[in-house]
């Protein structure tokens, strides 16, 4: 069984049902319920969108911050752990969610620190796109459902 996913829905698939795709409670099996409700996602979406607003930052930095692995002191101060109900992995893959949907762009920055020697790193910041969403927030489309990642 894959982790994470629902395990009413695989026992139905293994016996080869044909009733996939019948409305169940949330709390159909363990993972159900665990997930978070896609106006949750909504929220954590807009989260993540004014972070980025404030400061662009690597994706490994701000999911560290999202999550409260790491401590900030700077602007992102704010956000330090407002998402740590959630695992690593699925704060980065809703990152990633967002750069697909096109609120947020990947931009490289390279640091001369030393003579002949650069430091590369890839920034996270808001598109014109990301942008609009922050002033006025409408539904974001995911294309994974939110609990398969959680």
């Amino acid at each position: 069984m894959t982790s994470g996913s629902c395990r009413h829905v695989q026992i139905l698939d293994y016996f080869d049902d044909a009733d996939l795709t019948e409305d169940k409670s949330s709390t159909c099996c363990d993972n159900c319920s665990k997930r978070v409700a896609p106006a949750d996602w909504q929220q954590q979406c807009l989260l993540i969108v004014q972070a980025l607003d404030q400061q662009s930052v690597t994706a490994t930095q701000l999911a560290n911050i999202l999550s409260g692995a790491r401590k900030e002191d700077g602007k992102l101060s704010q956000f330090s752990g407002k998402m740590k109900a959630f695992k690593m992995d699925t704060i980065r893959n809703l990152i990633e969610e967002l750069i697909g949907c096109g609120l947020l762009e990947m931009t490289v920055k390279v640091t001369q620190i030393v003579q002949k020697v650069n430091i590369v790193s890839v920034l996270l910041s808001l598109t014109d796109q990301g942008t609009k969403f922050l002033q006025d927030p409408s539904p974001v489309q995911l294309k994974w459902s939110c609990g398969d990642k959680t």
